[in-house]
């Protein structure tokens, strides 16, 4: 029986570390076809919002209070001028203010970050690891 609790105790703490970790559950609902134009931290191409949200929350990724995911390439007139952009495209923004609006086709979302300030974002990486060393503990407990 000892084994059970130990087993148990394992997949909790997998479970908690899932949910500790980074992800579009710390951002307000998508807003569609919305570009905020300027202030980009940087760009890059990620396989989903999921991982374009985990670079904004990087702790070493200053001021990043949101970010632009282009779902599907895009390629059309965006700021008066003819452009195309890839899919996958991130942009982590330093600010949100000024909106642009897509025309209806396109798939891109504005994601704005409820975890704006680097205290935590600390908050957030400190959990994982506390959840990680209970992870590794129990592997232990009951492998070891």
């Amino acid at each position: 029986m000892n084994h059970f609790y130990k087993l148990c105790f394992f997949f909790l703490c997998i479970f908690e570390l899932s949910q500790c970790q980074n992800s579009i559950k710390d951002y307000s609902a998508p807003e569609k076809n919305i570009d905020y134009p300027g202030n980009d931290i940087k760009n890059f191409i990620v396989a989903n919002a999921n991982a374009c949200a985990a670079e904004c929350d990087k702790p070493d990724v200053k001021n990043c209070v949101g970010f632009i995911y282009y779902d599907e390439s895009f390629s059309g007139i965006i700021y008066n001028q003819q452009a195309s952009i890839g899919g996958g495209s991130c942009y982590l923004k330093s600010s949100m203010k000024t909106t642009y609006q897509f025309p209806d086709h396109a798939k891109i979302y504005a994601y704005k970050s409820s975890l704006r300030s680097s205290a935590n974002k600390i908050y957030v990486y400190l959990h994982a690891a506390l959840l990680t060393s209970m992870v590794v503990s129990s592997y232990s407990l009951f492998f070891g």
